[in-house]
């Protein structure tokens, strides 16, 4: 329906219309109008009497309505799968209370705590009859014969946390300086996962859409070809960006095929230990994500790593040394990362003084922009003023 940034779907479109909101401007027009001394007070009452009563309307039954609205369209996740979820990590951070206060009992300051004294104080973290046994109010426990959900919908769901944690791997390495924060290829990384969670009913898609931008890096072919070869033009950061050589796309082509490769092998492992996994307990099957949900967004996500390896095996054919040289950038970054995050633990601790660590921090930042600056263009040496 739109011609410019996102898409958007009928179904979006018609939840628009229905629960837009209607109420607040309306109001304050009829109130002007009753107000305007050139037009009768008679009319000035019953045109903000109708105006008051529609809002009322759009308010009472379309606002009520929405949820319903929501769901039939399938633009919202099922209550009982909601619920589930948060039952299952209640229970997650409730065990992982009772994993802390086991270590912590083995400590000589906490080791005379009694852990009934404590469990009367907290019967909700052991599941004590004087709570509500583990469960949180409200929420009634599913049961496989009525879960209120079908295997697509919690496998929708699966798909969502899976997406979410792609976005947060791509946000520490945008944090740690391994993925360039400034540069075109974050934005692209991150709409990726956008786009997919939009379409989180459908299989992962987000490689497809991080392909498909990529393809969008030239404005024009031949202004990207001159001013890749001219000088100074080819060593200069703003027509780089706008105008990217072939030597400056392969770079940011590599990026965004290591990075998605690593964001989405990383959530992987990381969510269904997440989702499934309750410390020292078993969890039942009905109390958590299925292993067929899981396996199949685990064999979508299998199957987008695939095509991004081949992706990225083509620009290795083509120039090696590129990939080569943003293996090493990335590798350097983390360690400039960790230089600043050792600063910052010392500071924590009192070893080392504010002054001392600006000192180093200083440093430490005028290498990352050294860093940045070097790894775009085709003389890996190269180095910006500063």
């Amino acid at each position: 329906f739109n011609l410019t940034g996102q898409r958007v779907s009928w179904k979006e479109v018609l939840v628009m219309t229905f629960s837009g909101l209607r109420g607040a401007v309306g109001l304050i027009l009829a109130i002007i109008v009753d107000e305007t001394p050139e037009i009768s007070g008679k009319a000035g009452t019953c045109f903000l009497f109708h105006i008051g009563g529609v809002a009322m309307l759009t308010i009472s039954i379309n606002a009520s309505l929405a949820p319903v609205l929501l769901r039939k369209l399938g633009l919202t996740s099922p209550e009982k799968l909601e619920e589930r979820v948060t039952v299952f990590f209640e229970k997650k951070v409730q065990g992982q209370a009772r994993a802390m206060f086991a270590t912590q009992s083995d400590t000589q300051q906490f080791s005379d705590v009694p852990r009934a004294s404590v469990e009367k104080l907290l019967p909700d973290v052991w599941g004590g009859d004087a709570g509500h046994g583990g469960t949180h109010p409200g929420i009634e426990a599913s049961s496989s014969e009525n879960t209120g959900y079908t295997p697509e919908q919690e496998t929708q769901m699966y798909r969502e946390a899976f997406l979410r944690n792609v976005r947060r791997e791509y946000w520490k390495d945008i944090e740690e300086g391994t993925l360039p924060k400034t540069g075109r290829m974050a934005r692209i990384l991150l709409y990726s996962v956008e786009y997919a969670l939009l379409r989180a009913n459908k299989e992962l898609g987000d490689w497809d859409i991080i392909k498909y931008k990529s393809k969008e890096m030239e404005l024009c072919p031949c202004i990207n070809t001159f001013l890749g070869k001219t000088w100074p033009f080819k060593n200069n950061d703003w027509v780089q960006s706008v105008f990217p050589s072939k030597a400056t796309q392969d770079v940011w082509k590599t990026y965004l095929a290591l990075c998605f490769i690593e964001a989405h092998k990383t959530a992987q492992k990381k969510v269904p230990e997440f989702l499934t996994t309750v410390e020292g307990e078993e969890v039942a099957e009905t109390e958590r994500f299925s292993e067929k949900a899981i396996e199949t967004v685990k064999e979508e996500s299998e199957s987008e790593v695939k095509i991004a390896q081949e992706f990225l095996d083509e620009l290795v054919g083509a120039d090696g040394q590129a990939v080569k040289r943003i293996r090493i950038r990335m590798v350097a970054a983390q360690l400039l990362h960790s230089q600043s995050q050792k600063v910052n633990k010392y500071v924590k601790h009192g070893i080392l003084d504010d002054k001392g660590a600006s000192i180093l921090l200083h440093e430490v930042h005028h290498q990352n922009r050294k860093l940045a600056d070097a790894n775009y263009f085709d003389n890996p040496n190269r180095q910006g003023a500063h």
